[in-house]
């Protein structure tokens, strides 16, 4: 038998020091569902499906799932708020504390819901049992959307060396509350997001906060107005460009310069605010710009580190 040297003791003790300097990742498998990321996640042993929506406010689970998990709420009396379609009740929110079971990840405060209503409402698939989403500004992790293997990471700590990688481009990340905080304002700041431009017509010029939305399948970007002043002025100059240059003119310009994107566009999507968006408006801002899926996708992976406010955008080989 060896016994033990001072330089075994020593060599040991280093091997665990490397070790524990090594960033901790859990991985959550997904697949793609008409552009949409679906979870494949597992509670009390059991498999769910959920919509990861980095936009989403509220997690969300299906009541008939959540009552064979056991997942109910054990206190009765403390639901908060319901919403509703057409009058019919959809989900219902209940504060942190009042399930027995806590999740690291998801489901600290939720909604309960049928979902039939929440599925049709956003086209997801019959047998979704709950959407999430992801809390930038008090998360403790670094997440982490790799696109090239399909799977949503969770990091305790940014991958060694990672932003010296070749292709990494880095990005200051801001609350959507960023320089307008109120009251309500920092629920809402969960949401990550960056600066960038728009120009619009070669007239309007806007500085927005362009917000990174999974949950955006219908366009790259889409822009949010909250001033119907601001809103009509931007239709009716791109409505006399068309006019005089044609369908095809471009009538806007997009510029996020630590991403080194310099973009024209013909049609840019812009709706006016509605309630189902105001609440991530942040404070008085008057626009905010929405980077949906197809943003996301022209990178191999997009990690946010919450602690730091960093975000890092991995681009294709």
């Amino acid at each position: 038998m060896i016994k033990p040297t001072r330089v075994h003791i020593c060599i040991v003790c280093l091997l665990i020091a490397v070790s524990s300097g090594l960033a901790q990742k859990m991985s959550i498998p997904f697949y793609f569902s008409a552009q949409k990321i679906i979870l494949q996640y597992a509670i009390k042993g059991q498999s769910i499906k959920l919509f990861f929506d980095t936009g989403w406010s509220r997690d969300v689970i299906d009541i008939n799932r959540a009552n064979k998990l056991n997942l109910l709420p054990h206190q009765k009396y403390k639901q908060v708020t319901q919403t509703t379609i057409n009058g019919t009740v959809i989900d219902t929110f209940f504060p942190e504390g009042s399930c027995n079971y806590f999740d690291s990840l998801f489901f600290r405060g939720y909604c309960l819901s049928d979902m039939k209503q929440m599925r049709q409402k956003l086209h997801l698939d019959n047998d979704i049992d709950g959407i999430v989403g992801f809390d930038f500004k008090h998360s403790k992790y670094v997440m982490e959307l790799d696109f090239k293997h399909n799977q949503l990471c969770f990091w305790d700590s940014l991958p060694q060396n990672f932003s010296r990688d070749k292709g990494v481009l880095k990005v200051d990340l801001l609350p959507t509350d960023y320089r307008n905080e109120t009251k309500t304002s920092k629920f809402f700041a969960r949401y990550p997001a960056m600066k960038g431009s728009l120009l619009v017509t070669d007239t309007v010029q806007l500085c927005p906060l362009f917000f990174f939305d999974t949950g955006n399948t219908a366009a790259y970007l889409q822009v949010v107005v909250a001033d119907s002043l601001l809103f009509n002025r931007m239709l009716t100059y791109k409505k006399k460009i068309s006019q005089k240059y044609g369908n095809t003119y471009p009538t806007t310009h997009l510029q996020l310069p630590e991403l080194g994107i310099d973009s024209l566009y013909v049609n840019l999507s812009m709706l006016p605010v509605n309630n189902g968006n105001s609440s991530r408006m942040g404070g008085k801002n008057k626009v905010i710009g929405f980077l949906g899926m197809d943003f996301f996708l022209q990178y191999e992976r997009v990690l946010f580190d919450c602690k730091n406010k960093i975000g890092y955008f991995v681009e294709k080989e």
